[in-house]
């Protein structure tokens, strides 16, 4: 327990503190992140069935390696797939161990730990993932990052954000760590406590998320296909004004955020060029949803896109039930982007404006 008490106290006197941006040896230095037109295949292949996401924290990796070596190549009874993640700030923190910079009776330890993260992270293990310098740079609203322990927290909660059908863990000998993650309602174990937390997890209600939410979403549209196909005649503005909203919201949240992941190179990487409209909008939200967007909000939220790509702007009447689909969704996708900024205050206004239309509409119907 020496040295988890040591890696507490470095990081509390934020002896281990480091800039996100700062590469400190060979696994800060890999290319984690994969390409962009990798992606859609590598989610279909990696979180097909996945169940359980293990954040692993640095004193696990230095004082029980063998144990992770196994959570990762052995089945566990009674335990659905599971991936474990390596937190950026965990990856910064063992290159700089190895180096004998922070704790010098730790160093030992460290470089077998950076070996086995290293070789794994380079051949693209499905079963551990390194969280990117990328991601790590993301702020979450209403988290304060004061130390190295926050950032963990951090990369817990972009996970369960990411990856909304899977339990999201943490292991960490740390107490005080796992007391901030219970607070952050993140579930925290120590390792002698984890494979029984494991086994004691009911995960199936978490599969299959997003497939159960589009088969939703298909299913309310068939049913009310063909009913009540007057109602835009009777209500002109709602759709309208409702393209507009979201439109004005969508085009703000688009810009942010590819300047956020791309920088100065965003207009080349950009799908369809601006001015923009809804549809070629929500198109753009479409390709870059992997690499950009489900990054920042939960990725099931891919079906509302589509749902509205493919039941707006079309010029079509629409009945009254679609209507109401497609105002919910709209909140949704708005209150989603919310918890991530207010991106100058545009978006807080669509959200008021589509509201007072839902709640207009709950009204005369």
């Amino acid at each position: 327990m020496q040295i988890v008490e040591d890696l507490h106290v470095a990081r509390v006197e934020k002896k281990m503190g480091l800039s996100v941006i700062q590469t400190c040896g060979e696994l800060t230095s890999m290319e984690i992140d994969l390409p962009e037109q990798d992606l859609n295949i590598a989610a279909d292949t990696f979180t097909s069935g996945l169940n359980i996401l293990v954040v692993i924290d640095t004193n696990i990796m230095i004082s029980h390696l063998e144990f992770v070596r196994s959570l990762k190549s052995e089945d566990i009874p009674g335990v659905g797939r599971l991936a474990l993640i390596i937190p950026w700030v965990v990856l910064q923190e063992l290159d700089n161990l190895k180096k004998g910079k922070m704790l010098q009776h730790v160093r030992d330890k460290a470089i077998p730990a950076v070996q086995f993260i290293y070789t794994c992270l380079k051949n693209q293990d499905s079963k551990l993932w390194g969280q990117s310098m990328q991601l790590a740079s993301q702020k979450i609203y209403g988290l304060s990052v004061e130390n190295n322990d926050d950032r963990v927290l951090q990369c817990c909660l972009q996970y369960q954000n990411l990856f909304p059908q899977a339990v999201v863990i943490l292991c960490t000998d740390d107490k005080n760590l796992c007391n901030k993650a219970i607070v952050s309602e993140i579930k925290a174990f120590c390792k002698a406590d984890l494979v029984t937390a494991l086994q004691n997890l009911n995960v199936n209600r978490h599969q299959n998320c997003d497939e159960l939410q589009q088969s939703k979403c298909d299913t309310e549209f068939k049913k009310t296909e063909g009913s009540d196909a007057s109602f835009t005649a009777q209500f002109p503005n709602i759709l309208p004004d409702l393209e507009k909203n979201l439109g004005e919201a969508l085009s703000c949240i688009l810009e942010t955020e590819m300047k956020i992941a791309f920088g100065n190179l965003w207009m080349e990487i950009l799908y369809l060029k601006p001015p923009w409209t809804l549809v070629n909008l929500l198109k753009c939200y479409k390709k870059h949803w992997m690499a950009v967007f489900g990054y920042v909000v939960p990725r099931s939220l891919l079906s509302t896109i589509e749902c509205l790509d493919k039941h707006l702007c079309t010029g079509k009447p629409v009945d009254s039930s679609t209507v109401r689909i497609l105002l919910q969704e709209s909140k949704k996708l708005l209150h989603a982007f919310s918890s991530r900024s207010d991106y100058n205050g545009v978006l807080p206004q669509a959200y008021a404006e589509v509201n007072k239309l839902y709640q207009t509409f709950t009204e005369v119907r």
